[in-house]
């Protein structure tokens, strides 16, 4: 007999090392799903619970003797005898593959369809969260090269100038932190510079995260996990104001009308989709 499930802990960082491998995924959808189950890790009788366990979780029963035969190969699972079969931590998994052993995504379900779908969705997540603190640290330095210009000698080493941007950091209200730079990129950046600061991920990027190469392969993932309510998109653009007619003609010649649209005499600067990913409710 199956044992209830309980919530599944599953560290932070771990999505982005398995996306670009559906064995490893499966194999590790497999190995959560069974801690669930078993949270000792000890599963007497294993080999006796295949054919249940292959069908609560939601795979082929040579699935999931693969995914466990991937887990022994690799020092996470072990077999205590013929019989038995022996889980071991999350945290061996962490560190193996260099993820924190301190922050970990609940998640309620031990089906493994819709564990690795929430894989990839905290893959996007854990992408967008990197590229937001990248994005406020180039912020930071141009706020601090105008803002501070004359004031700083221009010969500042490295860790000298980590130092100002940590007082910086200091000085700021933390509630403040995200609208007050969004809200100075527009004087911040030239008309033609402008970045986009409403974190996402093309279609490309969605793919290569999921380790492919093909646009299509990142369209369609985007895609169902929309319908699956793991995520949602936005649109954004940026209203730059009135311009003669002839600026609009100008980008079209600079082949850069795909990035801006011409309506009812303005200017405007269009994002590519915002991509959102669901929060889980537990």
């Amino acid at each position: 007999m199956v044992p209830t499930t309980t919530y599944i802990s599953i560290p932070k960082g771990l999505s982005s090392k398995l996306v670009h491998s559906n064995q490893q995924m499966t194999a590790f959808a497999v190995f959560w799903g069974l801690k669930s189950l078993w949270v000792g890790g000890y599963i007497h009788g294993y080999s006796r619970k295949v054919k249940a366990l292959a069908t609560y979780l939601g795979i082929g029963e040579n699935g999931l003797r693969k995914a466990v035969a991937y887990l022994i190969k690799r020092g996470f699972v072990y077999k205590n005898n013929p019989r038995d079969l022996v889980l071991g931590s999350s945290q061996k998994v962490a560190l193996h593959y260099g993820v924190s052993t301190k922050a970990y995504y609940q998640f309620p379900t031990a089906q493994l369809s819709q564990l690795k779908l929430q894989f990839r969705t905290w893959a996007i997540e854990e992408n967008l969260h990197t590229q937001k603190y990248r994005y406020h640290q180039h912020l930071k330095e141009q706020y601090l090269s105008r803002t501070l210009k004359g004031i700083l000698p221009s010969h500042l080493t490295p860790q000298a100038r980590r130092k100002v941007l940590r007082g910086f950091d200091l000085a700021r209200e933390d509630k403040q932190n995200t609208q007050r730079f969004l809200d100075q990129v527009k004087a911040l950046f030239t008309l033609t510079t402008i970045p986009n600061p409403f974190i996402t991920l093309s279609s490309e990027g969605v793919a290569r995260l999921f380790g492919k190469q093909w646009k299509g392969s990142g369209q369609y993932w985007i895609k169902k996990l929309v319908v699956a309510g793991l995520l949602t998109t936005t649109s954004h653009e940026l209203d730059l104001g009135y311009f003669p007619s002839g600026t609009y003609f100008l980008y079209q010649e600079l082949g850069m009308s795909k990035s801006y649209q011409w309506r009812e005499g303005k200017l405007k600067k269009v994002f590519p989709n915002q991509l959102l990913p669901t929060p889980i409710t537990l």
